[in-house]
């Protein structure tokens, strides 16, 4: 009898970031016989006609593990957290939720409140994150991108990474969601313990409040630069979990 096939795993970013987000991660994932699939979420663009919402990135995210066709691990990084959040509601084929050091609201509770939930707020409107309001969109402060968030990674890696930002639909912070799959299922928590831009104290009260099994990193906010075989070997764990 064959041994059973890794769930495939979908793989949100974060903020201003795209699919490229994963691409030091995916390789490592192909090279264990674990599939992957890495969706752009729409409310992140150049010009305010191209972003969508909250909502547009839950939808993209669906149609991600429609395409898997099958078992789904989804993993979200940082806003990615509360887009997965929305997307796996309701859906049996998501076996699992990884958040890597990622935002989770809960039920009535929007990106930019779970900022503020704890004092140690280092990343949020006001620090380091610049609101942009002809279009209603925020990005971080130009020249504090390393500081915040690629502070362990190669310095070419980092400089190709912001490079590639683009604004996000600042509307995404405002949104409650319109499903809470943590509640469904089991959920695994990615603590980065020298997070600059999430705080890993308010890391850990995501964790806390949905009971997840929590694995603690020692890096930035962007292991998946900075440590990518570490994020695939996780994540290929729980695939074939």
């Amino acid at each position: 009898m064959s041994p059973t096939a890794p769930a495939t795993l979908v793989l949100v970013h974060g903020s201003w970031h795209g699919p490229w987000a994963w691409e030091q991660v995916v390789p490592l994932l192909a090279a264990q016989g674990v599939r992957a699939l890495t969706p752009a979420l729409p409310s992140m663009g150049r010009t305010r006609a191209e972003r969508g919402d909250l909502h547009d990135d839950a939808a993209a995210v669906r149609a991600a593990i429609a395409e898997a066709g099958g078992p789904v691990v989804l993993v979200g990084h940082s806003y990615g957290g509360a887009v997965i959040t929305e997307a796996a509601a309701g859906d049996p084929a998501v076996q699992r939720l990884v958040y890597v050091c990622a935002l989770v609201p809960e039920e009535e509770e929007t990106v930019f409140d779970v900022l503020t939930l704890i004092d140690e707020l280092l990343v949020g409107p006001g620090t380091g994150l610049r609101i942009n309001d002809d279009d209603f969109s925020h990005e971080l402060e130009p020249g504090q991108e390393v500081a915040i968030m690629y502070h362990d990674c190669d310095p070419a890696d980092a400089a190709a990474a912001i490079a590639r930002l683009v604004p996000q639909n600042a509307v995404t912070g405002t949104q409650e969601l319109r499903g809470i799959a943590w509640r469904e299922r089991p959920t695994t928590y990615v603590v980065c313990t020298d997070d600059r831009t999430i705080s890993p104290k308010l890391q850990r009260v995501f964790a806390e409040r949905m009971g997840s099994d929590v694995v603690e990193w020692p890096t930035s906010h962007s292991p998946l630069l900075s440590q990518p075989q570490l994020v695939a070997d996780l994540l290929v764990a729980l695939a074939r979990a």
